[in-house]
């Protein structure tokens, strides 16, 4: 027997639990820039807010050098952060190894493409029209497509020279 039945997005956005996740996640994404900002004057890196709770700011910093950094400047990072936060009364900071990963990936992510400089011989455009033969339907039309690009990057190096 089910116990979740499907209900419309709409009675969900109204939903007071999920009103109040909404409200708490944008509560902690304005902390979150305010955070940024003050890190940023500092010249500190890799932490986020891992929570806000009784006064107390939580975050997850990537690894120990930037624990220890930001430990250097808590009290000056704190006196900032309470112009913008009167509420805020400590600050909590744990190492998140994950976090290192999500900032590598993102510190990797502007790769230039170069075009694939393999090139299809005749003889390998030969066998896949010998196996696109026996195939059918989508396979078949790749496969044809996929050996023609021989011969029109043969015809492109030829119009060069």
């Amino acid at each position: 027997m089910r116990k979740n039945h499907p209900c419309p997005l709409t009675k969900l956005a109204s939903d007071s639990n999920f009103r109040k996740l909404k409200e708490r996640a944008d509560q902690l994404s304005a902390l979150d820039r305010v955070l940024q900002s003050v890190l940023e004057q500092h010249q500190i890196k890799h932490c986020k807010i891992a929570n806000f709770r009784t006064g107390t700011l939580y975050l997850a910093v990537s690894s120990a050098v930037w624990l220890t950094k930001f430990n250097q400047k808590r009290s000056d990072i704190l006196s900032d952060l309470r112009q913008s936060i009167p509420a805020l009364v400590s600050i909590e900071a744990k190492i998140n190894p994950e976090l290192a990963k999500k900032v590598t990936a993102k510190v990797n992510e502007p790769v230039q493409f170069k075009a694939n400089p393999r090139r299809i011989s005749e003889t390998s455009a030969g066998y896949i029209l010998g196996a696109a033969e026996h195939a059918s339907g989508k396979l078949k039309e790749k496969l044809e497509r996929l050996a023609a690009l021989a011969t029109e990057r043969r015809a492109s190096t030829d119009n060069e020279n």
